[in-house]
């Protein structure tokens, strides 16, 4: 078993562990099931760690919550979801971060991951996208994000 650290995502210092021969991962809060979960998170920095992730070509994926999973067909949601948000949200930052939230829109991102499922939809608003929306606008105004600091 290897303990690797591909880069920031969730969090500043998501590791991974990888039984190689097996190639099974465990991706700890990196990867997070049914619905991602993104507290003082590095949007820009958790895509191109999760396409490391990705071209691991994991045959299992065993996330910090939720079932192991037999393909990256979730992490490539996750990857649209995080450059999705950061696509709305870069031409709003010179805006009050109050009115990038009312402005992102993110209906068709949730379903994807909620299925329309009402507690999911609370979960995901919850533990996923408001934080996130918080941090990707810091990063398009150049702004530091600092794990836990909001």
């Amino acid at each position: 078993m290897e303990l690797r650290f591909l880069g920031r995502g969730n969090t500043d210092g998501d590791a991974i562990a990888w039984l190689p021969k097996q190639r099974i991962v465990a991706s700890g809060d990196l990867v997070v099931a049914p619905v991602p979960y993104a507290a003082h998170t590095y949007p820009g920095e958790w895509i191109v760690t999760l396409r490391k992730l990705r071209a691991m070509q994991p045959a299992v994926l065993i996330p910090g919550h939720g079932a192991p999973m037999r393909d990256t067909v979730y992490v490539d949601r996750l990857i649209a979801a995080l450059e999705g948000l950061r696509a709305q949200v870069a031409p709003l930052k010179d805006l009050p971060l109050e009115e990038v939230r009312k402005r992102v829109d993110l209906t068709a991102m949730k379903a994807g991951f909620t299925g329309g499922d009402a507690w999911l939809a609370f979960l995901i608003d919850a533990v996923f996208t408001n934080d996130l929306i918080g941090n990707a606008w810091k990063e398009a105004r150049g702004e530091a994000v600092v794990q836990g600091k909001g």
